[in-house]
């Protein structure tokens, strides 16, 4: 699987780092192992690094992530954070984003790590590019 995940530094966000070439199940397998991670007792705060993810969703595929994300979401009162690449990743990482939301999820997309981990931290608000 061409996924990891992992704990940013000493704090509570998780890093879910997708790469190389990837499909739809993959994506489901991705927030299966996110509800069996031990790394943080509470899941709160969640950063998607998508850079060098080779995988185009769908719109149909977005759809389903969406409500995936958003159904994690809710469940577990945590902000998605999406960090992807300009260009077809990242509109349909916002894609994602609008319709998590308009299903109850909390979701971000951002150009740069510092701008969706100052998000996660509180700092900012979701001001993506």
């Amino acid at each position: 699987m061409g996924f990891t995940i992992s704990r940013w530094q000493a704090s509570s966000i998780l890093m879910i780092t997708r790469s190389g070439p990837s499909d739809l199940a993959e994506s489901d397998a991705v927030m299966e192992a996110l509800g069996r991670q031990d790394l943080v007792a509470r899941i709160h705060d969640i950063r998607f690094d998508l850079c060098d993810l080779q995988y185009i969703p769908s719109a149909d595929d977005a759809r389903h992530i969406s409500r995936r994300h958003a159904a994690f979401s809710a469940e577990h009162q945590s902000r998605f954070a999406y960090f992807a690449p300009t260009g077809a990743p990242y509109g349909i990482a916002r894609m994602v984003e609008m319709l998590s939301e308009t299903l109850g999820g909390m979701a971000a997309v951002f150009a740069t790590v510092d701008a969706a981990i100052q998000w996660l931290e509180g700092h900012s608000e979701a001001n993506c590019v």
